[in-house]
Formats: C-alpha cells, structure tokens, sequence
C-alpha cells in the first residue's frame, strides 16, 4: 500500500472519503479547531459505564441474587417466590430495552459526529476536501515525504471565466459545472494526490513524490480536462484554466515545520497563479523568485494609473493604414501611451491589463476616444478629409451600459461622422461577454460606426464569432505576417485568411509589415490595407504631420514624374 494515500473508499471516483483510519481522526476531534470537545464528565462516565461489560455482568449477578433470594424466603412464603421472580424479570426487560434504546442512540449519534467530523474537512457541494481539510492532510504527507526526502509540488487551479456561466446559464448551472469538474479533476490526477476545493473555483493539488516537470505535466493536463469539460457541458461560455505551480526538492524539507513550508509553498503557487491570470489567463505558470516583485510591480502601476490622467501622462501614438494597391494614407491607428516620470515610458501590455482589473479602463478608454476623434476632426480642417480614425476598445467597455452613446456623444462633440470612426476589437470580446455578441455592437453597427477584429488569429479564430459580430475589417495579426514570403506554413495561414476573411466581405488588413517583399507579398494576394515599421512606426500628433508632409510631397514629385514620362 502507497505510505502516502490515506485510506479512502471511492463512491464515484469523484468524492475521496476519508474513513477513521487512526492518524486522520485528530483532524475531526478538535485537534485542529475545527470540533471542540464538548462532552462533560458525568456523560463521559455514563457513556462509558452503560457501554462496559462490567455493567451487564453487575445487572445479571442482581439478577441472580434476587432470585436465589426469593427461592429461599420462597420456601417459607411461596408468593414472594413469585414476586422476586416478576421483579427480576422486571428489572431484565428494562436493562436489555435500555441497552436497546441506548445502542440505537449511540449509533445515531455516532453517524451525527461522523458527518460533522466530514462536514468540518470537506467541501458540501463537490465532496472534496476544503482548505482546512487539505492543508491538515498536507501536512501529514509533507511530514511522511521528510522522512524519505522525496520532491513534492503544489498546484492551484483557477477556473477562468467561470462568472459567465453563473451569470449566463443561472447559478445551479454553475454548482453542477463544479461538481462534474471535481470529478473528472480527481480522475486526472495520480492516486498518489491529493485534491481539494480551496474556494469558489479554486482547487489545489498537492502532489508528492513529483518533481517540476511531472507537476507541469499534471498540471497541462487538469488544464487540458478543464477546457474540454467546458466545450461540451457550456459551449460558448470560453471556460479555461490558470495554474500556478510551486515546488520543493527534498533536500529543502529541514529548512523549517511541515506546516510552515506547506504555507510557504502555497503562496509561492499563488503567486505563480497571479501572474499566469495577470497575462491573460488559461495558462500554466511555475514559481519564480521575481514573481513576488511583478506583483508588486503591478500594485504599483495600479496606483499610478489612478493619477496618471490627471497628469497628463497618458498621450497618443499615431500609426499610419496604408492602402496596398495604391501606396497612399488612408487611415491612422491612435494607440495609447504611458510617459511615468519615474518608471519611463511603460508599454501598453503592462499597463491596460491592470487598467482593466481596476476598472480605470472606463475613464482611459473615453479620454483616447475623445482625444483620437478631436486630432482627427483637426487633420480634416489640414486637409486629410479621406482619413479614417481607429482606436482600439477593450471588452469590458463594450460591456458598460450606455457605452454607444457615449461614442455617439463623442462624434457629436467632434462633428464627425460615424463611419470615419473604426473601433478595434479582439476575438477575446465573445468570450468576456459570454459567447453573446454584446448589445453595444449591435447599437454601433446601428450608428453606421465600424468596427474591426485586431490580432485575428491568437484567439478563438471561428467563423461563426465573424459572422455574429458583424465587423467590417480584419487585421491579420503580425506574428503571421512577420515570416511571410519565406516560411511556407505561415504563408498557407495567411491565405487562409485572407480567402476567408474577403468570402464574408470584410477589408483586410495586415498588421507588421517590416519588409518592401512582405508589403508586394500581401499586395499580391488581395490584401487591402498594411501597417508596420516600413511604414512608419507609431509617432506622436507633430511627427506624424511632418511625416505626412514628407510623404505627401514624395508622392506629388512621384506623379509628377510619371506624368512627364507619358509625355515623353
């Protein structure tokens, strides 16, 4: 038998109950706080008097005597023969009915004590250990692993998204999804480990005898089961799963108590689990040292995002959208910028993210909406009255009621019209609303405003998420176009897109081109529009007018000189 699996019987191999096996009862008696000792003394004594055998025998030799007694005063008064003997019957019918009354009692409040001593360690709902249950067993395998100086690895496991189904489908659909996902969790993992529900649609794994790739390993794979429960229980709902992996060589068991470490190894997964969530989720993460500092770092920027408006550290970058065929402007990327007085300028992938998390997105997304359609109504009085706007708008915007009007009030205030507006989504917005098209689209697409798919092709990349959101353009992402014309994989998928993206009658565009063979490349397979350093990279509202400047007068001194040619 395995030193390190408690003694468990299995209903469906999704509840591990834990019987009295000895070493556990500790845990459900009160060592642990869980069930106080509460019995006093006079039932303690009574308990155990009426149980002993000693107390049978006592009743039985009464017994006895009372009917030798009455035999031999008997002899001189034949009733009392008869009186002792009804007494002793008496006394015998109610010492076996108490006995009776008191085994069925005794067991009843046994069955009552084992369901408190289960109820105290496990979860009600998935009938998997809870954090008081899983920490105290923790404890008792990370001291057995000590004496044999084994590995040991901790996994949590996070399940993303998992409010869509609550909110889409009703909370009884959700404690079922948790029921049937505890199930085939402890059917994932080696009868070795040891699985528990933490809280809400959090699990943790503990898993000795693993080192850190076997950890990761398991860890891909409760990743893994995740998703595919969720496709076929909640299509549609983009369920997935974060993990955070911490572990311990068994060289590193003396450093302090069993109990301590175990503490220590779970704030170290926590850790790992934050960061997996903080760049993007469904992903596995294992424990690095600098992983408590990036998540100082993003308390940090949280902090600072909150001033960062008001003083005016936040700008926009302008990219140029150049038509392929004809080489000529026709529409500008605004993309937001972050110029920190101490921290330097902190990308977007940084900051946008926690600007999410916090909920600043709301007031960061109006001020670049405001500030992007202001520099374009300017540009227009310049001259550029064929440019188009695009700003990019995060899917919890789309989310915030009222938020077609706040475009529409902000076209309004610019006196600009709806369709020199494009706003950039991702293919992430079906899955942060639920697998639903949001309502806010359906009101702009009303509005004539237009919309785009940005990085087509790192997401879900379904057609069916196309053809419900109802955009206008598609942008292939640059991790496709960067290998093109060379690589032939990354050719194949370009085509793909391209073909599929004109056969729903969207614009195409690509996104970071960085080479004259990759612009006439894509030129040549149909795509509209580009972007990217061989254009121009991203420049604030000054250098993007001279560049325009530059490139207005390059172009006017290039058809000059092909007019004078067809002269010639």
């Amino acid at each position: 038998m395995d030193p390190f699996r408690p003694k468990t019987r299995t209903r469906d191999r999704s509840h591990a109950v834990i019987e009295d096996s000895g070493r556990h009862d500790r845990f459900a008696d009160g060592d642990d706080g869980t069930i106080p000792a509460t019995r006093s003394f006079n039932d303690s004594f009574v308990r155990t008097w009426l149980s002993s055998p000693l107390f049978f025998a006592a009743m039985t030799i009464l017994i006895s005597l009372s009917l030798m007694v009455g035999y031999f005063i008997g002899s001189k008064r034949p009733t009392f023969a008869f009186e002792s003997a009804g007494i002793a019957f008496l006394i015998l019918v109610v010492v076996f009915a108490s006995a009776i009354g008191y085994g069925r009692m005794n067991r009843t409040r046994r069955r009552a004590d084992s369901a408190l001593r289960f109820g105290a360690s496990h979860d009600h709902l998935t009938g998997l250990m809870n954090r008081r249950g899983f920490l105290n067993l923790g404890r008792e395998l990370l001291h057995g692993l000590e004496q044999q100086g084994n590995d040991a690895g901790i996994l949590l496991l996070d399940v993303d998204n998992f409010k869509s189904i609550n909110e889409r489908l009703g909370q009884q659909a959700g404690d079922e999804f948790l029921q049937q996902l505890s199930s085939v969790l402890s059917r994932t993992i080696r009868s070795t480990d040891l699985i528990g529900r933490l809280g809400g649609n959090e699990f943790g794994f503990f898993l000795p005898c693993a080192d850190p790739a076997t950890s990761f390993e398991i860890a891909e794979a409760l990743r893994g089961t995740v998703t595919t429960l969720a496709s076929a229980t909640s299509p549609g709902n983009f369920i997935g799963a974060s993990l955070g992996i911490s572990a311990l060589k068994g060289s590193g068991f003396h450093d302090q108590s069993c109990g301590s470490r175990l503490e220590d190894l779970l704030s170290q997964a926590d850790l790992a689990l934050s960061v997996a969530k903080s760049e993007g989720g469904n992903r596995t993460r294992v424990y690095q040292p600098d992983d408590a500092s990036k998540i100082a770092e993003n308390h940090e920027i949280e902090h600072a995002l909150a001033r960062a408006l008001e003083h005016n550290e936040l700008y926009l970058a302008y990219q140029p959208l150049m038509n392929l065929a004809t080489d000529r402007l026709v529409g500008v990327e605004a993309l937001a910028r972050w110029q920190h007085p101490k921290l330097g300028l902190i990308p977007p992938d940084k900051f946008i993210p926690r600007a999410e998390a916090t909920g600043l997105i709301h007031s960061i997304g109006a001020w670049a909406l405001d500030s992007a359609c202001r520099q374009l109504k300017h540009w227009e009085r310049a001259g550029y009255a064929d440019l188009t706007m695009s700003v990019n708008v995060s899917p919890i915007q789309l989310k915030q009621p009222g938020f077609a009007r706040i475009v529409s009030e902000t076209l309004s205030r610019n006196d600009l019209l709806p369709h020199k507006l494009v706003l950039e989504i991702t293919e992430s917005v079906m899955m942060k609303s639920g697998g639903a098209v949001p309502e806010s689209l359906r009101e702009l697409a009303e509005m004539k405003v237009r919309t785009a798919i940005d990085d087509f092709g790192t997401g879900y990349s379904s057609l069916s998420y196309l053809r419900l959101l109802r955009c206008d353009f598609l942008k292939i992402d640059r991790s496709f176009v960067s290998d093109i014309p060379n690589n032939k994989d990354a050719v194949t998928i370009a085509k793909g897109v391209i073909g599929m993206g004109r056969s729903l009658g969207l614009r195409i565009v690509a996104e970071g081109i960085e080479t004259q063979e990759q612009a006439e490349f894509l030129r040549g397979l149909w795509c509209e529009e580009g972007q990217g350093y061989f254009y121009a990279r991203p420049m604030k509202a000054r250098d993007f007018e001279s560049w325009a400047m530059t490139r207005s007068a390059l172009e006017g001194c290039s058809r000059g000189q092909e007019a004078a040619r067809e002269i010639a």
